[in-house]
């Protein structure tokens, strides 16, 4: 139960929560001035109760592994948050939380309003059997995102997330900016309008894991609102495509002298929108690239990206390179 308006501490083992601080560390900690109970290689288990409460909006840090084992025939959630949830990792890499609920059990995450699972978090939610859901944000949205983020929600229920159905009012459940969903269901993964990037997400559906195909399939709608007939769902980011060096060659020049030498001062930089070719001259205020001109040294680059340079820049650069070797006759 989170509650009170001191920082409680809990270790694994101790009979209740205390004020101060236990000695070798703790396992959950409860700050009542942002909200914020942060889970520290926890390990619990519920013979009734709800495992975790509150009565307002809560956030879950988590830190290292932790485990949550509900009861297995009495009607209790593992977390019950009357408000928003929002259960995150550390500020670097990942953390975990399992959460398990039993058959005559209540849903095993569940809040009123918004479900929000961010920042690295790994959960891992299951439901026995029986009627009840996975993780249930009764009247308001259900939000998964951020690279490493893993939501992994199956239950032997009618249905592993639920956004806002409860209320008759369907709200989202959005999976964005790298993260993954897994959800498997007797009747249906998810129960929501499920809301993706289609260009940087994919979709695997079908009755079970093993039997899951790519969606759509060449013959399927792409209707997202089609992915609510599936009892099982996983929703993945696409692996980056890598560019490819191009394998470009071009003549270069370098130890060019220029007779008279530059004039020294403050006013002798040359940037790259001041030269049009080895002899040219701009015109503008920039030093007058003219002059005479001796070619030391010559030869050739390749394996140059395209993507190193602006387009701009790249335009810039081939035309100096072109000037250079069709003054020199190199190409």
């Amino acid at each position: 139960m989170v509650s009170g308006n001191d920082t409680t501490y809990y270790k694994d083992g101790d009979a209740s929560a205390s004020t101060t601080a236990p000695e070798g560390g703790y396992n959950a900690m409860y700050n009542p001035n942002n909200g914020t109970l942060t889970l520290n290689g926890l390990n619990l288990t519920s013979g009734s109760e709800h495992l975790i409460s509150a009565e307002g909006n809560l956030t879950i840090k988590l830190e290292g592994n932790n485990n949550i084992l509900g009861s297995e025939d009495y009607t209790s959630n593992v977390i019950y948050v009357n408000g928003t949830l929002n259960i995150s990792g550390p500020e670097s890499g990942t953390a975990s939380l399992i959460a398990k609920n039993g058959t005559s059990a209540m849903t095993t995450i569940f809040a009123t309003q918004n479900i929000i699972i961010n920042g690295g978090a790994q959960v891992t939610a299951s439901h026995v059997s029986g009627s009840a859901q996975v993780i249930n944000a009764e009247g308001g949205n259900i939000e998964i995102s951020g690279a490493n983020t893993i939501v992994d929600a199956q239950t032997g229920s009618l249905y592993a997330l639920l956004a806002g159905v409860i209320h008759g009012t369907t709200k989202d459940i959005k999976v964005s900016d790298g993260a993954t969903l897994i959800a498997a269901a007797i009747t249906s993964a998810v129960n929501g309008t499920v809301n993706i990037n289609k260009e940087t997400s994919t979709v695997t559906a079908g009755t079970s894991a093993d039997g899951a195909t790519t969606w759509p399939s060449e013959s399927g709608s792409n209707d997202l609102s089609d992915l609510n007939n599936y009892k099982y769902l996983k929703i993945a980011p696409k692996a980056p495509v890598e560019t490819a060096l191009e394998d470009i060659t071009f003549c270069y020049a370098y130890d060019a002298q220029r007779d008279p030498d530059f004039p020294t001062g403050s006013n002798t930089l040359i940037g790259l929108y001041s030269l049009n070719g080895p002899l040219g001259n701009d015109g503008s205020t920039h030093i007058d690239i003219a002059g005479s001109w001796t070619l030391s040294k010559a030869g050739t680059y390749s394996y140059i990206g395209s993507t190193t340079l602006s387009d701009l820049d790249s335009e810039k650069l081939n035309g100096i390179v072109g000037n250079v070797a069709r003054e020199y006759g190199l190409t």
